[in-house]
C-alpha cells in the first residue's frame, strides 16, 4: 500500500526531466520487467502498477508508457494465466464474464487516452488510480 501511495504521489506531483535519447534501455527494462513479472506472478496481477510509474519516473513520455505497458502486461498476464490453467485452477465461466467486458473497456480506454487526453492528464490519471487502489487495499486490510 505504501508503494501505491508513493507512486501515486509521484505521478501527481513529480515532474521528471525529459529523457535525452540516452539511458540503458536493456538494464532499465530488464530490472523493471523482472521485478514486475515476479510480483505479477506472485500476486496474480499484470505488473502495470510497477512498470508505469517506474518508466514515467525515468522520464519516458506517459502516452508511450501506457501503450508499452499494455503490451508488457498482456504477456506477463498470459504467462500467469497459462500457469494457473496448467494447474487446473481456472473458473472458465468467471473468465468469460470478466474477459469480454475487459476487452471492450480496454478498447474504449485506449481510444479515450489516445485521442482525448494529454500526456499530463494520463500521468495524473495513473496517480489517481494508484491512490484508489491503495485506499481499497487499506479498506480490505481493515475489514471495512
Amino acid at each position: 500500500m505504501l508503494f501505491l501511495l508513493y507512486s501515486g504521489t509521484m505521478m501527481l506531483f513529480f515532474r521528471p526531466r525529459k529523457r535525452r535519447g540516452g539511458g540503458n534501455h536493456v538494464i532499465e527494462g530488464s530490472l523493471i520487467g523482472g521485478i514486475a513479472g515476479f510480483l505479477g506472478g506472485l500476486l496474480g496481477v499484470g505488473g502495470g502498477g510497477i512498470i508505469s510509474p517506474a518508466l514515467i519516473l525515468l522520464g519516458y513520455e506517459p502516452k508511450k508508457v501506457a501503450s508499452t505497458t499494455a503490451l508488457i502486461v498482456f504477456f506477463s498476464s498470459l504467462s500467469g494465466f497459462l500457469t494457473y490453467w496448467g494447474m487446473g485452477t481456472l473458473d472458465l465461466k468467471l473468465l468469460l464474464w470478466v474477459s469480454v467486458p475487459a476487452i471492450v473497456g480496454g478498447w474504449l480506454g485506449t481510444h479515450l487516452m489516445h485521442f482525448k487526453m494529454s500526456s499530463d492528464q494520463v500521468k495524473k490519471m495513473i496517480g489517481v488510480i494508484m491512490y484508489l487502489i491503495a485506499l481499497k487495499t487499506l479498506l480490505v486490510a481493515l475489514n471495512l
